[in-house]
This record gives C-alpha cells, structure tokens and sequence, in this order.
C-alpha cells in the first residue's frame, strides 16, 4: 500500500516545530512517524514489523546505498551488498555501529527440523575525522561495507530473518572487547562483539532488513524476499521483478511538508554513488593462481570428482614453500577484491588454507581469530572451536564435509588467515592431502624424479593408449614446452633445456580431463 495515501498532505502544526528546535540545543533529537508496512509477503501471511520513518532534527543521519541486490536466490537463498554512508562530513570522526539480530529456521519436507540458529551482536565501521564513509572503502581496500547473502535450501521450507539497526555515533571510542577477527560473530575483519557497547542507543538507528519466507517442498518454490533499508521496502516474489516501496520522506524546514520521492528529479544514476573498481593487478598468467582458480567454488555444492580435483591441485599446491605460496594467495585475494569481492574465487582461498594446513577440530576459542563473514556452526556454540572445518577427515580421506552457509559483514582476509595458521600449525604433505588411491576419475598421473635435473617420467597406474597434451609452464606464466604424444603407461619428458626453479606441468587427455603436476628443477 502506498504510504502516502495513509498518511495524506497533513501539516504539521507549528508550535510542535518550535518544541523540536528547543530540544535541539541541547542534544540531538529525532521525531518519526510511525506506520504499520506488512513485513511479510501476503502469500505467506506473517506478523507485520513497524518501520520507521525518521525525521533528522539535529546530528547525522546515515544513507544506505544498494551496492548488488537485494536477490532471491530462491528457496531461502539471497545476496544483498550495500554501503552506509553519513549525510554529511564528520568533524570530529567516529563509528557507524550496526546491531544485528539474526533468527533462522530451516526445515526438512517431513517436519523435522534441519537447523535453528541465532545470533546477536554488533559491528563497527570507522569514519575519520572530515571524512563522511568508512575509512578502507575510501582507501579503495572494499567497495561495500556490509553483505547479508546465503545459499539455497533445496527440499525444505523455513524462515530467515535479519534486523539490523544502523547509526553513526561521532567521538567515541570502541570498548576493548569489540575487536577485529572476533571468534564470535561472524564480522570478520569488522570491530565487532557480542556485548553492547555502552554508548549504544537505537534512537535514530537506519533500518537495515532482510527476511525471506519459502517453502521449496512437495514441488513447490514458493518463496518471498522482503528487504527495507533507508525507509525503502523491496518485496521479490520468486523469479519475480522486485517490486519497490518508497514512503514518503519529511524535509526539515520550518514548516516541514510531506513530499514524494518523484518530486525530487531523477539524476540517472544507480543508487550507489561509488563504482566498482577495475582490477588493476595482472595475475591471469600466473600459473600458481591459475592452480588456485582450478579448484572449484566451495559456494556450491561439492560433487564426489571436485572433491578430488580440490585434493589433486592442493597436493600440487603443498610443495611450494610458505613464502611462494603466500604470495600466491596474496595476488589471487587482490584480483578478485578488486574485482568486486567474488566470492566464489575467495571461497577457493577459505577451502585452501584449510586443505594445506593441519587444523584441530576443537581449539581455545579464546586464541581463534575470525577472518571473514564466512557463517561457522562453532559461532554459535561456546565450546572449542572447530578450525578445520568444512574440512574433515574421513574414511575417504580428506573430504569437503561442511556446506556453504553463507557470508555476511565485509571482506575476507586470506592473507592474514594464512599468517596465523602458518605460526601455529603444520602443514600437512601432498601424501596427506591426495594420496593415489583417493582418485575417482581414472587420471592419477605421477611424476618422478622431482625435484629433477635432466629428465621425468609421467605414468599412470593403468595404460591410457591416447593422445595427451604435455605442457610446461614456468614461475612467469610462459609456456616452455609444449607436445602431443602417444602415451601408453609411461613418457620420459626431457626439461634439459628448461631453466631452474618451478615449473608446471599440464597433462590433459582427448577426453579434456586434465591434472598440474609441481615440477622442480635442480642443478
């Protein structure tokens, strides 16, 4: 319904204004206008929220910009990025605060529940001293500050809803426990604890909500995703168009009046004033990132030969050393942060570092630092933390186990997780990671001697009786050799003209099933 139509062209009287200004010298005041929005899709009739729509008398208000979304992934799946910004320049600086409240309710076809979790806590992003948005999106370091997203729930039916109540609160100082890389939240790299600051009041507080409602049994994908931010509700049924609400706004004047959006003028533009950078950083030749976009996103579902290929070009990957591997990491994150946080290609760097090193499964929680909005089942239980996970060790061998959950907050730092893992922990061998039996695909190819001088042999368990493609691939991304050969069981590869250090080799057959063998030259 359109608000406008319920609230009509009223006035407001005069002496309310001149009550409003008294207050207003001595602290900062907010008058609102209150009105019942149905939070939830008539289809699925549900409580309705009240939303606020807030008049600034005095202070700083904040904006919400629409970066990506909000999307219906369907079946309880969504992506939403945006950006908080103040209305005006901070003289003084200090913290956009979020609280976050999350409910979510998953359940099987038949009744029985899969997950209930919830969560609540709050975030922080800082706003220096004259400057009105966060201080690493100004520095080009992100290009949004929050995201709410998860994945689609095939054959269930349930509820998720995220409320978050955002404001800009100027010469404060954090609370020493709201503190970055917190083990209990899911804000990653963002200030972030499960107290209250003491500072905090919602008073004023931006609405920033998400709810999706689906039922995805018995055939049916019957789903509804509502968002509201900046006093804006955003409903998308199904594969639907989304469908936009904007209530009526108040101007601050001395004789305030209702207008409508529309009455505005339209610049044109997106709703997000702050484009998304083109990636600067030329990494598509090297081959050590061209191993790391190999592997397969671990954003969806993992089938039984990913789980292979992820073993295969992670054992390749554990006989660089840290330093090599590092930077590996390092160009293939700042690529893709670039890029405009593909989460994806991050999602690779995640299952990675947790392939290649030696985590418990239990861990002090108090020594645990969180790198990402990466969604972890230990937040939400007290006991040691689960630092392997999704990786497990199985009957099979190492194994994706766990299920992408989804991503919130902003940023993933694989750098820094590679840093702290790499002064604690061992890592594990390429024997460790894929040994040959684990294969399921056929294509177990071994490479002796290695590290070599003159020659290698490449055999495979079984004669192949094909043509296969050899290709060598040096530090810089150049392709030194290259041939098609007959191969039966075994090739003896001369590299006696190759120069010393590492180098690739690329084995793929007719049937374009392919494997990278880390090759080292010594002489």
């Amino acid at each position: 319904m359109n608000r406008n139509n319920r609230l009509g062209k009223r006035r407001i009287r005069r002496s309310h204004v001149f009550q409003m200004l008294l207050l207003a010298l001595f602290s900062w005041t907010f008058t609102s206008v209150q009105a019942q929005v149905p939070f939830f899709s008539p289809i699925n009739p549900m409580p309705a929220q009240t939303l606020q729509v807030v008049v600034p008398v005095n202070g700083n208000p904040i904006t919400i910009h629409n970066v990506k979304g909000p999307e219906n992934k369907r079946c309880g799946g969504y992506l939403w990025r945006v950006n908080f910004s103040l209305e005006s320049s901070s003289a003084a600086g200090g913290w956009i605060v979020q609280e976050l409240k999350g409910a979510f309710k998953i359940d099987n076809c038949d009744g029985t529940n899969k997950e209930t979790t919830n969560y609540h806590f709050w975030e922080a992003w800082r706003i220096a001293a004259g400057d009105s948005i966060d201080t690493l999106r100004k520095a080009g370091t992100f290009t949004y500050d929050d995201q709410y997203s998860e994945p689609s729930h095939p054959n269930t039916k349930g509820t998720i809803k995220v409320t978050g109540k955002v404001k800009f609160f100027e010469g404060v100082n954090l609370p020493p426990t709201m503190m970055p890389n917190n083990p209990n939240t899911i804000a990653g790299g963002l200030p972030s604890d499960t107290a209250k600051p003491s500072f905090w009041n919602e008073t004023g507080a931006k609405d920033h909500n998400l709810c999706v409602n689906w039922d995805c049994c018995n055939n049916n994908k019957i789903d509804t995703l509502i968002t509201v931010h900046e006093d804006t509700t955003t409903t998308i049924i199904g594969d639907g168009k989304p469908e936009v609400t904007h209530p009526p706004k108040v101007v601050d004047d001395k004789d305030p009046v209702i207008v409508d959006d529309e009455e505005k003028g339209k610049t044109g533009k997106d709703s997000d004033p702050y484009t998304i950078k083109t990636p600067r950083i030329a990494v598509a030749n090297d081959p050590i990132v061209r191993m790391i976009r190999m592997l397969p996103a671990w954003t969806e579902p993992i089938n039984d030969k990913e789980q292979q290929t992820i073993k295969s070009i992670v054992a390749e990957l554990a006989l660089l050393s840290d330093d090599q591997l590092r930077g590996a990491i390092a160009k293939h994150h700042q690529y893709y942060r670039d890029a405009g946080n593909n989460l994806e290609e991050l999602s690779k760097d995640y299952l990675l570092l947790r392939m290649i090193f030696d985590l418990p499964e239990a861990f002090d929680r108090s020594q645990v630092k969180n790198f990402g909005g990466w969604v972890h089942p230990s937040v939400f239980h007290q006991e040691a933390y689960n630092l392997s996970w999704p990786i497990a060790q199985t009957e099979g061998g190492l194994q994706v186990a766990g299920k992408y959950m989804g991503f919130n907050g902003r940023g993933y730092d694989p750098v820094g997780e590679f840093d702290f893992f790499a002064g604690r922990f061992q890592r594990r061998t390429p024997e460790a990671i894929a040994p040959q039996a684990a294969a399921e695909d056929g294509l177990i190819v071994t490479m002796i001697p290695n590290p070599a001088n003159d020659f290698v042999v490449l055999s495979t368990p079984e004669a192949l009786n094909q043509v296969v493609t050899i290709e060598v691939i040096n530090q810089s991304g150049f392709r030194v050799a290259s041939e098609k050969v007959e191969f039966g069981q075994e090739f003896r590869l001369n590299i006696s003209q190759l120069e010393v250090g590492i180098h690739f080799v690329i084995f793929t057959t007719e049937a374009e099933a392919q494997t990278v063998k880390t090759l080292v030259i010594q002489r």
